[in-house]
C-alpha cells in the first residue's frame, strides 16, 4: 500500500509483536462488519469502558478528535480536516452511548 510508505522502516508494536502497518491493516480487514448494531454496541462498551486502559485510550482518541474543543479555524481546508477528525470521535461516542433499539422479529396479528 503506497499510501503507507510514510511508515518506512518503523516497526510498530501491536499486542507485543512487531508488525508493519500493511500487515496490521490486512489483519483488521479480515474481521469484516458487525452482524448487528447490538453486537457493535456491546463490543465498543466492553473495549472502552470496562478497564482503565480502555478509558485512557478513549480519552486519547477524543483528544485527537477535538471532541471537547472547537474545530473552528480561519483556514477552510484545516477546518474541514478538524471536522472530519471530530466526526470519527463522535461516531465512536455514539457507538458507545446509543443503545440500539430492539426491533421485533415478527409482526403481531390481532
Amino acid at each position: 500500500m503506497p499510501w503507507l510508505s510514510w511508515a518506512g522502516g518503523i516497526n510498530r508494536v501491536w499486542f507485543k509483536r512487531k508488525t508493519d502497518p500493511e500487515t496490521l491493516l490486512r489483519d483488521l480487514a479480515s474481521y469484516g462488519e458487525y452482524e448487528g448494531a447490538m453486537d457493535m454496541y456491546r463490543e465498543f462498551r466492553s473495549v472502552f469502558l470496562t478497564t482503565d486502559e480502555g478509558k485512557r485510550v478513549l480519552s486519547q482518541i477524543m483528544n485527537w478528535a477535538h471532541v471537547m474543543r472547537s474545530t473552528a479555524d480561519p483556514e477552510p481546508i484545516q477546518m474541514g480536516i478538524l471536522n472530519g477528525e471530530r466526526n470519527i470521535g463522535l461516531k465512536i461516542l455514539s457507538a458507545i452511548e446509543s443503545e440500539p433499539k430492539h426491533l421485533p422479529t415478527k409482526a403481531r396479528s390481532r
